[in-house]
C-alpha cells in the first residue's frame, strides 16, 4: 500500500471540501425555499378560513389578507386547488358553488404542504448519504 504525497493529500481534501460545501449550500437553499413555500401555503389556508367564516370575519381586513396570501401562494398552488379558488366569488360567498370548493381547495393545499415536507425529508437524507459516499474513498495520508 502506498501512501499519497501530502500536495495530493492536500488537493484532493480540498477538493471535497468544496464540494461539500456546495452541497450544504444546496441543501440548506432547498430547506429554506421549501420552508418559505410552506408558510405561503399556510397563510393562503388560515386566510381563507377567515374569509369564508361568517361567525368571525372582519370582511374588509380579511378580504385584504386573503388577497395578500392568495397573490404569494398562487405559484405553488395544485392546478386543482388554483382553478377553485381563481373561482371564488366573495360577495355570494352562501352560494352552494362556492361552497363546494373551499373543502377541495383545503384539501389540496394540504397535501401539497405535506408533500413539500416529506419531500424537504427525503433530499436531506439523499444529501447526506451522497456526502458520506463520497468521503468514504478518499486518500489518507
Amino acid at each position: 500500500m502506498t501512501t499519497c504525497s501530502p500536495v495530493l493529500t492536500s488537493f484532493v481534501d480540498n477538493r471535497y471540501k468544496l464540494k461539500l460545501k456546495r452541497l450544504e449550500l444546496d441543501a440548506e437553499r432547498f430547506k429554506t425555499d421549501n420552508f418559505r413555500i410552506i408558510q405561503y401555503l399556510e397563510n393562503y389556508l388560515s386566510s381563507l378560513l377567515l374569509v369564508t367564516n361568517p361567525d368571525i370575519r372582519d370582511f374588509p381586513k380579511d378580504l385584504q389578507d386573503y388577497q395578500q396570501a392568495f397573490a404569494r401562494a398562487i405559484p405553488y398552488l395544485p392546478q386543482e386547488a388554483y382553478e377553485w379558488a381563481v373561482s371564488l366569488d366573495f360577495k355570494a360567498l352562501d352560494n352552494s358553488s362556492n361552497r363546494e370548493g373551499i373543502p377541495v381547495i383545503r384539501n389540496k393545499v394540504r397535501e401539497q404542504i405535506e408533500d413539500l415536507r416529506s419531500q424537504s425529508i427525503q433530499t436531506q437524507s439523499r444529501w447526506y448519504k451522497r456526502l458520506r459516499a463520497r468521503f468514504s474513498g478518499r486518500c489518507n495520508p
